[in-house]
């Protein structure tokens, strides 16, 4: 996750073939579960808001933080993916950098205000969008009802940033569903690109 300028949409093409290989790469390594699979994609567009610093330790020459917090704005062209991702982490960096990030999550699907009305899309994906903001710094959204919770690892190494993530649907049109989400990306980067896999475990092939 980061903080950078989400409104930089610069890309580096390299990152598009890579979500695609990826999403193949799901397709077959999946568990054969009986259900309906859907892969979309979304941004993870940078933490919106704080809610903890956490507590930094430095133990021979190493960095970790406990109890880091905040939320962050994914946006989709699937309205289930679109909303607030409300997190809480620990982690556990080297004196490189170089370490691991994990989080427990809960992901609120959201409808966004809009400047222009409505969320549009480049050429390759990347949201194109300006949000309102309230008085108290949060975007001005409304929830949709459905609900997911989980948990992921991100592993940092050099400015390169992998993360996988698994959770489930717990509320609204998500309950009972399963979901997989998976990135690569630069530190350096204003937006991650997620490929997201969903399964309804109920559903007919």
């Amino acid at each position: 996750m980061n903080t950078n300028n989400c409104k930089n949409t610069k890309r580096i093409p390299g990152r598009i073939l890579l979500a695609v290989i990826a999403a193949a790469v799901l397709l077959w390594t999946l568990p054969a579960t009986a259900g309906t699979k859907t892969i979309v994609t979304s941004w993870d567009m940078g933490v919106v808001y704080w809610l903890d610093y956490g507590e930094y330790t430095f133990p021979d020459g190493n960095m970790h933080i406990q109890g880091h917090s905040g939320i962050s704005v994914h946006l989709s062209e699937d309205p289930g993916h679109t909303g607030l991702l409300y997190w809480l982490g620990n982690l556990q960096f080297d004196a490189n950098g170089d370490g691991v990030f994990n989080l427990t999550w809960k992901f609120v699907a959201c409808e966004f205000e809009y400047e222009g009305g409505e969320m549009l899309f480049s050429d390759n994906g990347m949201p194109l969008f300006n949000l309102l903001f309230g008085d108290d710094g949060m975007p001005l959204f409304t929830p949709t009802g459905s609900v997911w919770e989980g948990n992921s690892q991100s592993r940092y190494k050099g400015n390169t940033v992998t993360s996988h993530a698994v959770g489930h649907g717990v509320a609204g049109a998500a309950d009972g569903l399963q979901v997989q989400v998976d990135s690569q990306a630069l530190r350096s980067d204003p937006a991650v690109l997620q490929i997201i896999t969903r399964l309804d475990p109920k559903a007919k092939k």
